[in-house]
Protein backbone atom coordinates (compact mmCIF):
# COMPACT_ATOMS: atom_id res chain seq x y z
CA UNK A 1 0.00 0.00 0.00
CA UNK A 2 2.85 2.89 1.12
CA UNK A 3 4.77 1.60 -2.17
CA UNK A 4 1.70 1.92 -4.54
CA UNK A 5 1.06 5.13 -2.49
CA UNK A 6 4.55 6.32 -3.08
CA UNK A 7 4.34 5.41 -7.00
CA UNK A 8 0.88 7.76 -7.30
CA UNK A 9 1.98 10.17 -5.76
CA UNK A 10 5.56 10.25 -7.80
CA UNK A 11 3.01 10.08 -10.67
CA UNK A 12 1.59 13.10 -9.80
CA UNK A 13 4.57 14.83 -8.92
CA UNK A 14 5.55 14.39 -12.25
CA UNK A 15 2.57 15.23 -13.80
CA UNK A 16 2.91 18.28 -12.02
CA UNK A 17 5.92 19.09 -13.20
CA UNK A 18 5.27 18.79 -16.09
CA UNK A 19 2.23 21.29 -16.24
CA UNK A 20 4.52 23.82 -14.12
CA UNK A 21 6.73 23.55 -17.62
CA UNK A 22 3.62 24.29 -19.71
CA UNK A 23 2.57 26.85 -18.30
CA UNK A 24 5.44 28.45 -17.79
CA UNK A 25 6.02 27.72 -21.20
CA UNK A 26 3.00 29.71 -22.06
CA UNK A 27 4.34 32.84 -19.90
CA UNK A 28 7.04 32.93 -21.72
CA UNK A 29 5.29 32.93 -24.80
CA UNK A 30 3.01 35.71 -23.36
CA UNK A 31 6.02 37.80 -22.38
CA UNK A 32 7.87 37.97 -25.99
CA UNK A 33 6.88 39.87 -28.69
CA UNK A 34 8.41 39.28 -32.45
CA UNK A 35 10.09 42.88 -33.40
CA UNK A 36 10.64 44.31 -37.00
CA UNK A 37 12.55 47.92 -37.09
CA UNK A 38 12.97 49.16 -40.72
CA UNK A 39 16.05 49.94 -42.14
CA UNK A 40 17.47 51.25 -45.48
CA UNK A 41 17.93 48.37 -47.28
CA UNK A 42 14.74 46.17 -45.54
CA UNK A 43 14.68 45.04 -41.46
CA UNK A 44 16.38 44.15 -38.95
CA UNK A 45 14.72 41.41 -36.73
CA UNK A 46 14.12 40.82 -33.24
CA UNK A 47 12.69 39.28 -30.22
CA UNK A 48 11.46 41.63 -27.10
CA UNK A 49 11.32 39.50 -23.47
CA UNK A 50 9.56 41.41 -20.98
CA UNK A 51 8.03 45.12 -20.24
CA UNK A 52 7.16 47.27 -23.63
CA UNK A 53 6.66 49.87 -21.51
CA UNK A 54 10.77 50.13 -19.94
CA UNK A 55 13.77 50.28 -22.16
CA UNK A 56 15.25 47.03 -22.79
CA UNK A 57 19.05 45.57 -22.77
CA UNK A 58 19.65 45.67 -26.35
CA UNK A 59 21.33 42.33 -26.72
CA UNK A 60 23.32 41.52 -30.14
CA UNK A 61 25.07 38.04 -30.60
CA UNK A 62 28.19 36.34 -32.09
CA UNK A 63 29.52 35.58 -35.59
CA UNK A 64 27.12 33.97 -37.57
CA UNK A 65 24.88 33.34 -34.77
CA UNK A 66 21.18 34.86 -34.35
CA UNK A 67 18.57 36.36 -31.57
CA UNK A 68 18.06 33.22 -30.47
CA UNK A 69 21.38 32.91 -28.47
CA UNK A 70 19.77 34.53 -25.88
CA UNK A 71 16.53 31.97 -25.25
CA UNK A 72 18.15 30.55 -22.56
CA UNK A 73 19.12 33.64 -20.46
CA UNK A 74 16.84 36.68 -21.55
CA UNK A 75 13.77 34.66 -19.20
CA UNK A 76 16.23 35.05 -16.29
CA UNK A 77 17.33 38.90 -17.06
CA UNK A 78 13.72 40.12 -18.08
CA UNK A 79 12.52 39.47 -14.33
CA UNK A 80 14.54 42.49 -13.81
CA UNK A 81 14.80 44.32 -17.14
CA UNK A 82 12.88 43.65 -20.54
CA UNK A 83 15.68 42.26 -23.56
CA UNK A 84 15.19 43.01 -27.14
CA UNK A 85 17.92 40.40 -28.57
CA UNK A 86 18.15 41.01 -32.62
CA UNK A 87 18.88 39.26 -35.44
CA UNK A 88 22.33 40.99 -36.72
CA UNK A 89 21.36 41.99 -40.79
CA UNK A 90 21.75 38.75 -42.88
CA UNK A 91 21.46 36.73 -40.00
CA UNK A 92 18.18 35.33 -38.71
CA UNK A 93 14.75 36.66 -39.78
CA UNK A 94 16.68 40.24 -40.72
CA UNK A 95 17.42 41.58 -44.53
CA UNK A 96 20.11 40.98 -46.64
CA UNK A 97 22.36 43.60 -47.30
CA UNK A 98 22.52 45.39 -50.63
CA UNK A 99 24.45 42.72 -53.07
CA UNK A 100 28.07 44.18 -53.71
CA UNK A 101 28.68 45.13 -49.08
CA UNK A 102 30.58 43.07 -47.28
CA UNK A 103 29.63 42.33 -43.78
CA UNK A 104 31.82 44.15 -40.91
CA UNK A 105 31.89 45.45 -37.88
CA UNK A 106 30.90 48.93 -39.14
CA UNK A 107 27.98 47.95 -40.21
CA UNK A 108 26.91 46.66 -37.13
CA UNK A 109 28.15 49.90 -34.58
CA UNK A 110 26.09 51.67 -37.34
CA UNK A 111 22.99 49.58 -37.03
CA UNK A 112 23.20 50.36 -33.03
CA UNK A 113 23.28 53.40 -33.90
CA UNK A 114 20.10 53.49 -35.99
CA UNK A 115 18.39 51.37 -33.65
CA UNK A 116 19.08 53.77 -30.74
CA UNK A 117 17.43 57.15 -32.57
CA UNK A 118 14.41 54.74 -34.24
CA UNK A 119 13.29 54.29 -30.87
CA UNK A 120 14.40 57.21 -29.23
CA UNK A 121 16.49 56.30 -26.48
CA UNK A 122 18.90 58.86 -24.95
CA UNK A 123 21.31 56.30 -23.86
CA UNK A 124 22.01 52.50 -24.89
CA UNK A 125 22.38 48.81 -22.53
CA UNK A 126 24.03 46.25 -24.67
CA UNK A 127 24.77 43.15 -24.04
CA UNK A 128 27.23 41.65 -26.52
CA UNK A 129 28.49 37.90 -27.27
CA UNK A 130 31.17 36.67 -28.82
CA UNK A 131 31.91 38.93 -32.30
CA UNK A 132 30.02 41.32 -31.06
CA UNK A 133 31.12 41.85 -27.19
CA UNK A 134 34.05 43.55 -28.80
CA UNK A 135 32.08 45.44 -30.92
CA UNK A 136 29.89 47.00 -28.49
CA UNK A 137 33.42 48.45 -27.08
CA UNK A 138 33.79 50.06 -29.92
CA UNK A 139 30.75 51.38 -29.86
CA UNK A 140 31.47 52.64 -26.79
CA UNK A 141 34.69 54.16 -27.55
CA UNK A 142 33.43 55.38 -30.67
CA UNK A 143 30.08 56.96 -28.79
CA UNK A 144 30.81 56.95 -25.12
CA UNK A 145 27.81 59.31 -24.07
CA UNK A 146 25.46 56.89 -25.41
CA UNK A 147 26.14 54.35 -23.34
CA UNK A 148 24.65 53.54 -20.00
CA UNK A 149 26.29 49.96 -19.36
CA UNK A 150 27.94 47.21 -21.52
CA UNK A 151 27.61 43.34 -20.58
CA UNK A 152 30.38 41.48 -22.75
CA UNK A 153 30.26 37.91 -23.01
CA UNK A 154 32.80 35.13 -24.20
CA UNK A 155 35.28 38.38 -25.43
CA UNK A 156 36.18 41.39 -24.43
CA UNK A 157 38.26 43.32 -26.74
CA UNK A 158 39.57 42.72 -30.09
CA UNK A 159 42.62 40.61 -30.71
CA UNK A 160 45.51 42.59 -30.69
CA UNK A 161 47.62 41.89 -34.19
CA UNK A 162 51.21 43.14 -35.86
CA UNK A 163 50.39 45.77 -38.41
CA UNK A 164 51.70 43.95 -40.55
CA UNK A 165 50.12 40.44 -40.35
CA UNK A 166 46.89 42.03 -40.59
CA UNK A 167 47.09 44.09 -43.67
CA UNK A 168 47.99 40.44 -45.10
CA UNK A 169 45.00 39.01 -43.45
CA UNK A 170 42.77 42.54 -44.60
CA UNK A 171 43.56 42.02 -48.29
CA UNK A 172 43.12 37.90 -48.22
CA UNK A 173 39.54 38.67 -46.40
CA UNK A 174 39.14 41.17 -49.45
CA UNK A 175 39.95 38.29 -52.00
CA UNK A 176 37.81 35.69 -50.49
CA UNK A 177 34.86 37.85 -50.64
CA UNK A 178 34.99 38.13 -54.25
CA UNK A 179 34.88 34.86 -54.47
CA UNK A 180 32.50 34.03 -52.10
CA UNK A 181 29.70 36.86 -53.42
CA UNK A 182 30.03 35.02 -57.00
CA UNK A 183 27.98 31.77 -55.21
CA UNK A 184 25.41 32.91 -52.92
CA UNK A 185 22.56 29.60 -54.19
CA UNK A 186 21.34 28.45 -50.67
CA UNK A 187 21.43 24.59 -50.56
CA UNK A 188 18.86 22.45 -49.80
CA UNK A 189 18.96 19.74 -46.75
CA UNK A 190 16.69 17.36 -45.70
CA UNK A 191 16.61 16.94 -42.47
CA UNK A 192 17.59 19.45 -39.36
CA UNK A 193 20.17 16.36 -38.37
CA UNK A 194 21.69 17.23 -41.90
CA UNK A 195 22.27 21.29 -41.14
CA UNK A 196 23.48 20.33 -37.09
CA UNK A 197 26.21 17.56 -39.26
CA UNK A 198 27.04 20.05 -41.40
CA UNK A 199 27.79 22.95 -38.22
CA UNK A 200 30.13 20.21 -36.51
CA UNK A 201 32.47 20.95 -39.04
CA UNK A 202 36.35 20.98 -38.42
CA UNK A 203 38.00 24.75 -36.95
CA UNK A 204 34.47 25.56 -35.24
CA UNK A 205 33.49 25.47 -31.67
CA UNK A 206 30.87 22.43 -31.40
CA UNK A 207 27.72 22.89 -29.36
CA UNK A 208 25.23 20.39 -28.15
CA UNK A 209 22.10 19.66 -30.77
CA UNK A 210 19.49 20.85 -28.38
CA UNK A 211 21.63 24.62 -28.82
CA UNK A 212 22.12 24.08 -32.42
CA UNK A 213 18.31 23.63 -32.57
CA UNK A 214 17.39 26.77 -30.50
CA UNK A 215 19.72 28.66 -32.96
CA UNK A 216 17.68 26.88 -36.36
CA UNK A 217 14.40 28.17 -34.52
CA UNK A 218 15.45 31.66 -36.40
CA UNK A 219 18.55 29.92 -38.47
CA UNK A 220 16.44 27.79 -40.72
CA UNK A 221 13.60 27.89 -43.14
CA UNK A 222 11.37 25.04 -43.73
CA UNK A 223 10.23 25.39 -47.43
CA UNK A 224 6.97 23.89 -49.11
CA UNK A 225 8.67 20.44 -50.09
CA UNK A 226 9.66 19.89 -46.77
CA UNK A 227 13.09 20.87 -47.18
CA UNK A 228 15.30 23.73 -45.02
CA UNK A 229 17.69 25.92 -45.98
CA UNK A 230 19.89 28.34 -43.90
CA UNK A 231 18.32 31.36 -43.75
CA UNK A 232 22.03 33.52 -43.24
CA UNK A 233 23.46 35.35 -46.03
CA UNK A 234 26.44 33.25 -47.51
CA UNK A 235 28.37 36.42 -47.58
CA UNK A 236 28.66 35.73 -43.96
CA UNK A 237 31.73 32.53 -44.07
CA UNK A 238 33.59 35.67 -45.00
CA UNK A 239 35.82 36.10 -41.77
CA UNK A 240 34.95 39.49 -40.13
CA UNK A 241 37.91 41.89 -40.90
CA UNK A 242 38.84 43.28 -37.50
Amino acid sequence: MFTQRFITYGLRTDSYTKSVKVLYSKFLQQEVKEVEIPMPWGKVAGKLWGSQDKQPILAVHGWQDNAASFDNIAPLIMKHTPVLAIDLPGHGLSSWIPPGFMYNELIYILLIKRIKNHFGWEKVKMLGHSLNAMMVHWYGACFPKDMQYIIALDIFKFASMDPIAHITMFANTLEVFLKVEQNTVQPSYKTQSEIIKKAKKPGFPVLDDSSYKILMTRGTTRKEDGTYVINRDPRLRVTPMN
